[in-house]
């Protein structure tokens, strides 16, 4: 089953609840310069929508990615939201002689539409974005060097389909990447508290298991599928991030807004509390066609 027919919707409503900011980026860009100084992708570094691990999460990405031979690249990030993953990630491995044509693609009209003006105003090396269901991309076979996901996982109620569809667009010898930071269940017999899902309602996040989670990417026809768990590491970045959203509340919150800064504290409290009760295992996937 792919993304059934309110599924655009309600991802929507739920990041607009923290991140309705971003859709009204001439406003927002204005507050980030003042903030940050600059306008850029350096500039907006860890504000524009990043999941739960910020910038942490796409450098582990990268670092994927640069250990790869290819120095032109094709990278498709699934789930792209506001661009902040795809955006970041081509400026780091442009910063590291990678020659990079950047795709994003999410299900939502208005993050896509979001992600092209906040492009505009940085006016460096432009995403191109797609506004489709990631389960049926209008890519042709073979096309894409390396196919990333960083911090969308849990949003797709259908992996196994988004796994056969990624599959296909990578090129032989192709990679894809994931961030899985709240996806994966320790055991189905041992649930989340009830807090986590006010925060992470589960009509917007979709759970597995890593054996499960292994069994998609092999049923999508990926081989040397590879889960590497991020503990204690995942639980040292939520409490850095929380950090700094104590320290700098203020201009979070010029940013955001009040009640938008309260709520992403609060789901990245409800993520740590289930890092730390071993209920959810937070990883990095690696996969290969």
């Amino acid at each position: 089953m792919t993304a059934v027919p309110d599924d655009a919707s309600r991802q929507r409503r739920y990041h607009d609840h923290m991140f309705a900011s971003l859709g009204a980026w001439e406003h927002t860009g204005e507050v980030i310069r003042d903030f940050t100084g600059e306008l850029t992708v350096t500039g907006v570094m860890g504000l524009d929508q990043m999941g739960h691990f910020g910038p942490h999460g796409c450098d582990l990405v990268g670092a994927e990615i640069l250990a790869t031979d290819r120095p032109a690249l094709t990278v498709l990030e699934l789930g792209t939201g506001f661009g902040g993953v795809i955006r970041y990630l081509a400026d780091l491995l442009r910063r590291h002689g990678r020659v990079v044509t950047a795709l994003g693609a999410d299900l939502v009209p208005e993050h896509v539409a979001g992600a092209a003006r906040i492009d505009r105003a940085l006016a460096e090396h432009p995403t191109r974005y797609l506004c489709a269901d990631v389960s049926r991309l209008p890519l042709r076979d073979n096309t894409v060097d390396v196919v990333v996901v960083c911090g969308s996982l849990p949003h797709f109620r259908d992996p196994t389909a988004v796994f056969t569809d990624a599959h296909r667009v990578l090129a032989p010898g192709g990679l894809l990447v994931a961030t899985d930071e709240v996806g994966m269940l320790r055991s189905r017999a041992n649930a989340p508290a009830p807090e986590f899902f006010r925060r992470h309602p589960p009509d917007v996040f979709f759970q597995t298991t890593p054996a499960e989670r292994r069994e998609q990417l092999t049923d999508a026809g990926f081989r040397d599928v590879g889960i590497t768990e991020l503990l204690p590491w995942a639980p040292d970045v939520i409490a850095a991030r929380l950090e700094a959203l104590r320290l700098f509340s203020g201009s979070a919150e010029n940013i955001y807004g009040t009640q938008p800064v309260a709520a992403i504290q609060q789901v990245l409290s409800a993520a740590a509390v289930e890092y730390a009760e071993d209920r959810i295992v937070p990883g990095l996937l690696l996969a290969r066609p």
